[in-house]
């Protein structure tokens, strides 16, 4: 009968270099993915810190072909939560609390989890050489992105090397566990068959979530043809083949063992005691991919990739904690995962909130605005205070006529086009006015005919009046524009080519031209040529203009200003400044 032996020694010992390692693998991993769900000003500095300190991180990206698989991502943000790489790092965190308590003698997890940086920081390595070698990776551009390059090429280089290191440092004083009384070649005891599905169901998932992004994006030729051949899912399926291949060649060339066999503290060994070089691990490899090779585990012995390569997987003696401790993990981790997932959602939900609120401050400050402004050139657009949801279909429309220091006189009518601008009303106003009713509004009502507060608008703690006599219901104050002009809003920006930004302007009203843009903040380069039409754009009704500038630096702050015309040559100037994607606009002058 086997009986394991189990030597409770003092292994390996502390090490001062696997400690500081580990130490920094754990405080830059878990920065680097934390980060993501903390919102922060974008800062110029502090934007730059985050990416260089992402650079340094060991930055595993797992996943499968997909960016998003495993992944919260915060478009707005231009952030990502990788969850499987938030496991690994707090799976070395643990270790690292074992590795501490032990003594030195608990180094599974360690082991386990490094063994995926470095594969996976080796396969970086290889696409960052392939692309520096014929994708013109180091080509100029701003000194930033520049030192960010060699830092990830510098950074990728050194966890290759340093979870290589730590990895044979923590094995090599690990021996064989025997059988009592067996001095022969056979007295090594077998991993248990439980221990050998796990190995395989374990290792399977880690093969494609640490190489499947690597070979689709340079093997993707040579997958080409069996696509041609045999559809995607054929290029899919030989694409996982190459996976599990380069997985298992190279932990089993440099380590003789994987990550699910360090995790339970198993070693593959040549039958008699053999060396075991290359082309036994290329073949015991091969052998993997036969069809139902899996299978040939169910009977007695080893399984035939075993076989034909004359090889056996052995335990290690354990000088650590109990394995079924590590059954604690998997909860562990999936509590995490939860948390995780709860908390980037509620900071979404927070920033969609967050975001929707400036929103609405900035019409609200709109209509104040404008009703200190207020002339003939303007409509107010009224809704229902009960209304939820501010519909366009059901809102009623107020031209200014005259006023006076306390009312206001004009028209009121209400317009079933659902994608309405100031331009549309302003034509439908002048061939429809002696049809549309008049009506006297005192100045205080108008201005007690909106909700300053964000929270109270959307609780329906609303103001309001009584619009016109024959509604008998209270409606408030939901837009305000200028027309009888050119009617200019801010849409979108978008990055570019990493050093060019499009700003897109919108323009409701009359037909207008850009005649002058100046750069205030920032080294922003004009590409338009000045001066440049409006043109039409369809989609919403309306004109539309590109400000299209280069030598654009992500989070560096820019402001610039811009003067149009409308047709009688009215001028107005508008400012604008933001970070990346985020900014605004806002009128500073008008000339008539």
């Amino acid at each position: 009968m086997l009986k394991y032996k189990h030597t409770f020694k003092k292994g390996v010992g502390m090490n001062k270099k696997i400690t500081i390692i580990t130490f920094f693998a754990v405080v830059l991993g878990l920065f680097a993915q934390l980060i993501t769900v903390v919102s922060y000003t974008p800062n110029l500095f502090l934007a730059k810190l985050v990416k260089v300190v992402q650079a340094l991180s060991p930055d595993l990206k797992l996943s499968f072909i997909s960016d998003s698989l495993f992944s919260f991502i915060d478009y707005e943000a231009n952030s990502v939560l990788n969850y499987m790489d938030l496991s690994i790092y707090v799976v070395i965190l643990f270790g690292y609390v074992l590795y501490l308590r032990s003594r030195g003698e608990e180094i599974r997890l360690l082991r386990f989890a490094f063994s995926i940086i470095f594969l996976t920081k080796f396969l970086s390595f290889l696409a960052i050489i392939i692309s520096i070698v014929f994708l013109g990776w180091f080509e100029p551009g701003d000194s930033f992105t520049l030192i960010l390059k060699i830092t990830l090429f510098v950074a990728n280089a050194f966890w290759v090397w340093a979870s290589f290191y730590l990895i044979k440092r923590l094995s090599q004083n690990l021996r064989l566990l025997a059988n009592d009384g067996f001095t022969d070649a056979s007295k090594y005891v077998d991993s248990p068959k439980y221990q050998r599905l796990f190995h395989h169901v374990l290792d399977v998932f880690l093969s494609i979530i640490m190489c499947s992004t690597f070979v689709f994006y340079f093997v993707r030729i040579f997958l080409a043809p069996i696509g041609f051949l045999f559809g995607y899912q054929g290029e899919l399926l030989f694409a996982v083949l190459i996976c599990r291949l380069t997985y298992y060649v190279s932990f089993e060339c440099v380590f003789k063992s994987s990550p699910a066999k360090f995790l339970t503290g198993s070693r593959v060994i040549a039958i008699g005691d053999k060396g075991i070089g290359f082309k036994t691990i290329a073949l015991r490899s091969a052998a993997r991919l036969v069809p139902l090779e899996a299978l040939s585990y169910l009977g007695a012995g080893n399984g035939w990739h075993d076989k034909w390569a004359e090889t056996r997987v052995v335990k290690e003696e354990n000088c650590g904690v109990s394995g079924f401790k590590y059954l604690w993990v998997v909860p562990i981790l999936g509590v995490m995962g939860l948390l995780s997932y709860v908390g980037y959602e509620i900071k979404s939900d927070y920033n969609y909130k967050l975001r929707k609120k400036n929103d609405y401050n900035e019409k609200v400050e709109n209509i104040r605005k404008s009703l200190e402004d207020l002339d003939v050139d303007y409509f107010l657009r009224f809704n229902e205070v009960s209304d939820e949801y501010v519909d366009l279909s059901k809102s009623y429309f107020l031209k200014v006529d005259s006023l006076t220091r306390d009312d206001v006189f004009g028209r009121y009518f209400r317009h079933e086009h659902t994608s309405l601008n100031a331009y549309q009303l302003e034509k439908y106003y002048e061939k429809n006015k002696d049809m549309i009713p008049s009506i006297r509004i005192s100045r205080e009502d108008l201005n007690n005919a909106y909700t300053e507060d964000y929270e109270d608008y959307m609780s329906m703690e609303r103001s309001g009046f009584e619009f016109a006599p024959e509604m008998n219901r209270e409606y408030f104050i939901s837009g305000a524009f200028r027309a009888y002009g050119m009617n200019l809003a801010l849409l979108y920006a978008i990055e570019r080519s990493g050093d060019e930004i499009v700003i897109h302007i919108a323009n409701y009203g009359w037909p207008a031209k850009v005649i002058s843009i100046q750069t205030i903040k920032g080294d922003l380069i004009w590409l338009n040529e000045l001066p440049e039409e409006i043109n039409e754009l369809h989609h919403r009704d309306s004109k539309k203009i590109r400000l299209r500038a280069e030598n654009f630096e992500s989070y560096k702050p820019y402001k610039f200003n811009f003067t149009a015309s409308d047709t009688l040559g009215r001028l107005e100037q508008f400012e604008l400044q933001g970070v990346n994607e985020e900014l605004s606009m806002k009128l500073v002058s008008k000339e008539n």
